[in-house]
């Protein structure tokens, strides 16, 4: 009998994780768009439109027609100047670069990409059509920039961005200046454990878990103000519809023969260790490294020092 008082638990939470797990995938099943919650959506567009009236330069806000839907792009900087290309992390959207354009804006035209297939202004036209390989990803972004007329540009990419950006160099080599990558997926091979832990929440999306995943993904550094909230967001109520992130094989950042700069946080949850990362980087052949005190959000958190990071590199010096 007294096992029986063990085992009749155990049968229970296991049912109502079951029951759980099956209501979100129908759920998602039925999901007409990414928003699968109605109430998230105008939640989030208010966050992102509070950043967007703090931009601390002119700017332009457009949307870029493409097979997949409409990529909304901010540009801004000085148009007479070469191009910079800015992806950001997943699930904080192009705002997220808010206190980096400026220091950029003299020297260089800068165009930010809310990524095609997350919550922000970009809109997919069927939400079970978007990129599925990392060259589908990279032909996405070259079709923006043919119709935006970016040629050759210096691209920086933080997180997932990152993963975007270095896409873009294997596949589109003679067609970018310089890379940056920020914190980016696919040096890691913790990759798998963070997408499986977001893949976990979203059958669980449960505001007992929202708080403490915010918190270790992205830390709690006051540089971050509303952008917390903006992801904790996406995890309540936002389906992705990307090409998840993988650990890029060594042959593949082989491929990634462009000079490039990878800067990483001392304390970046995602990432892991910056010495495993710039080990597993090195087969990328012109790579330099900077290592930051800094969460996940680098450009967020050390936006100083990333800004001077950036012009050093883009500019050569």
């Amino acid at each position: 009998m007294k096992k029986m008082y063990y085992i009749i638990p155990v049968v229970v939470i296991i049912l109502a994780l079951v029951v759980s797990v099956m209501r979100q995938i129908n759920v998602y099943k039925n999901a007409e768009s990414v928003y699968y919650k109605p109430d998230i959506e105008p939640k989030l567009m208010a966050i992102y439109d509070r950043e967007l009236s703090d931009w601390p330069i002119d700017y332009t806000s457009q949307y870029v027609d493409t097979d997949y839907g409409q990529v909304h792009v901010i540009e801004c900087g000085n148009p007479d100047r070469e191009d910079v290309v800015l992806f950001h992390a997943a699930s904080v959207g192009a705002i997220s670069w808010k206190n980096n354009v400026e220091a950029l804006a003299n020297d260089y035209h800068i165009f930010c990409i809310d990524t095609l297939g997350e919550g922000n202004r970009s809109r997919l036209k069927d939400i079970n059509d978007h990129p599925q390989t990392e060259q589908e990803v990279a032909d996405l972004y070259h079709d923006v920039f043919q119709k935006l007329g970016i040629e050759k540009p210096r691209i920086a990419g933080a997180s997932y961005g990152g993963f975007i950006a270095m896409n873009y160099a294997r596949f589109y080599p003679d067609n970018i200046s310089k890379l940056t990558m920020i914190g980016p997926m696919g040096i890691s091979t913790k990759v798998g454990k963070t997408v499986a832990i977001m893949t976990s929440y979203t059958f669980f999306p449960y505001e007992l878990f929202a708080g403490p995943i915010t918190n270790w993904a992205l830390g709690d550094n006051e540089n971050l103000n509303e952008l917390e909230d903006y992801f904790s967001l996406i995890l309540k109520g936002v389906l992705g519809r990307t090409k998840q992130p993988v650990t890029l094989k060594s042959e593949e950042l082989e491929e990634v023969t462009v000079e490039s700069l990878l800067i990483l946080g001392t304390e970046d949850a995602l990432v892991g260790d910056p010495d495993d990362a710039i080990e597993y980087a090195s087969a990328i052949p012109n790579l330099e490294t900077l290592t930051l005190e800094s969460g996940h959000l680098i450009n967020v958190e050390k936006y100083t020092e990333v800004n001077e990071a950036l012009l050093t590199f883009f500019k050569g010096e």
